[in-house]
């Protein structure tokens, strides 16, 4: 097995060492020999990427918010999962891989239709502007990224990347963000919305370097991710397991009018808008902290956003 000719697919690769196996593997010499053509790359791209956005070790923006941190929300203040289910026309997203559609873009094809996907891009728009961007702003305010009596304004992905990894598949092999042209001053969400254990989840490292491969697992809904992707190399693996995962990806990044202290107008930019924002982000923006549960007031139109080609599918651009 380790005399093998190195596989040009990173799932392949891995699981020439790991076979069927459907728990996380541990991340021994053989594996990490097996994996090393594909983190090289990685490593490579995300050097020149860091570099082109103007990231030093001296300057990268909001440090102090760019740790590894799971959290959980109220699954039935934001049912994510069964509303996601419904307008896919669906019982249970773990076990989409039963359905008829052949593809991932037929699956999701109902959400193509502004009306079958409204209630969903109505819960997950109120998901990240009532939850998840007054978390992020409670956490720099506690980690002194921003004074007590600061507001800032928040980009955010205005609709999902929807991730569904049925069982024999594969996703995404080693990555960061940077590489792929978002923004290092975007930080990411993972919100997983069916159970997620071993092969099946996403692996991440805990900072850039580290490599400390470990995969973000979730017993059920109502938790997620807040973790450094434009830096952080991850990847996923072979979908061993007998359930599918369907996860949300999104980003967030924050700015203050008229300071560069937490993300300068270049590093902002990336290849997901152009000067102004395009349909990819949204923003909103949070009140003065000392107002009760850190208001959020949307600053943009009140209409959401039509979903943009480059969030993935069922959006993307098909000839």
């Amino acid at each position: 097995m380790g005399d093998a000719a190195p596989s040009k697919w990173f799932g392949c690769a891995v699981r020439r060492v790991v076979g069927e196996a459907s728990e996380a593997p541990e991340f021994g010499e053989e594996l990490r020999a097996a994996m090393e053509p594909h983190i090289s790359k990685a490593r490579q791209k995300r050097e020149e990427a860091n570099k082109g956005a103007g990231a030093t070790d001296v300057f990268v923006p909001y440090k102090a918010l760019r740790s590894e941190h799971p959290f959980c929300y109220d699954s039935s203040t934001y049912p994510l999962h069964s509303v996601l289910a419904e307008a896919l026309g669906v019982r249970s997203l773990a076990d989409v891989h039963h359905h008829p559609a052949q593809s991932k873009q037929e699956l999701l094809s109902p959400l193509l239709d502004r009306e079958r996907r409204q209630r969903f891009h109505e819960l997950y728009d109120h998901f990240v502007t009532s939850f998840c961007i007054p978390m992020l702003h409670s956490l720099a305010v506690a980690r002194d990224v921003l004074p007590k009596v600061s507001g800032a304004t928040y980009r955010y992905q205005a609709f999902p990347c929807i991730r569904v990894v049925r069982p024999g598949e594969f996703s995404i092999g080693p990555h960061c963000d940077t590489a792929y042209g978002h923004s290092i001053g975007n930080l990411n969400f993972h919100i997983p919305l069916t159970p997620i254990l071993g092969v099946n989840a996403l692996f991440v490292e805990s900072s850039p370097g580290r490599e400390d491969w470990h995969p973000l697992t979730a017993e059920g809904t109502g938790s997620g991710f807040l973790f450094d992707g434009a830096r952080c190399i991850h990847f996923t693996l072979e979908n061993a397991t007998d359930t599918t995962r369907v996860s949300l990806d999104f980003r967030i990044a924050f700015y203050q009018e008229g300071s560069s202290e937490l993300c300068t107008k270049e590093q902002l930019a990336d290849s997901f808008c152009t000067g102004a924002c395009s349909c990819y982000y949204d923003e909103a923006a949070v009140s003065l902290a000392h107002a009760p549960a850190g208001v959020v007031a949307k600053k943009a139109a009140k209409e959401l956003l039509e979903p943009d080609w480059r969030v993935g599918l069922p959006f993307s651009k098909r000839a």
